[in-house]
């Protein structure tokens, strides 16, 4: 089993029109979110404007899990999507797409036709068992993780990103009243 471990200082922050947004992980590695060239992107962001335009993206499939707060999401004339924390919404990158609210979201974006769409599940209560997989990403949002796999013991910081490759079924618990986000393939 291979895993990456991300910390929160290495985790490019960047503005866009509506906030803050927070890369915590890129594929391939030397692709970039700005060139439009990465196949997988994991982020959290801020919508700080109570209405805003999400950036169009029609090369990609997006999920969004709301972390905190309260916004609906309207595409062109539709009556809209309300989302409150951990609830999730999928949704085509290139439909225009406006938020109401103000909240700390989860994103995934994923390029089309690259294959299956992730599962992507908040965790809220701890310990749980995460099955066999390929790839595994797990985000601590507002608590520590440890993750026992084999006789391996990794230690996830509030904030991090731990990215687990071939990894056999593991035990995740939690050092806090926050959550996990977990993206699977």
């Amino acid at each position: 089993m291979k895993y990456k471990l991300i910390l929160p200082v290495e985790q490019r922050v960047t503005r866009w029109s509506g906030g803050e947004t927070r890369e915590l992980y890129i594929a391939p590695e030397n692709s970039s979110y700005a060139g439009r060239d990465f196949e997988l992107r994991l982020s959290t962001a801020t919508v700080e404007t109570r209405t805003s335009d999400f950036t169009p993206l029609p090369d990609y499939q997006r999920i969004l899990l709301l972390l905190e707060g309260k916004i609906s999401l309207h595409h062109s004339s539709d009556a809209g999507i309300g989302l409150t924390p951990y609830a999730q919404y999928s949704f085509d990158g290139g439909i225009a797409t406006k938020s109401h609210g103000t909240c700390r979201d989860f994103n995934v974006m994923v390029r089309k036709g690259t294959g299956t769409m992730p599962v992507v599940q908040a965790i809220e209560k701890f310990p749980v068992r995460i099955k066999q997989g390929k790839s595994t990403f797990l985000y601590a949002y507002g608590t520590k993780l440890q993750i026992h796999c084999e006789n391996l013991a990794i230690a996830v910081p509030q904030g991090s990103l731990v990215c687990l490759y071939d990894h056999p079924e593991a035990r995740l618990q939690a050092d806090g009243l926050g959550a996990c986000i977990m993206v699977q393939f």
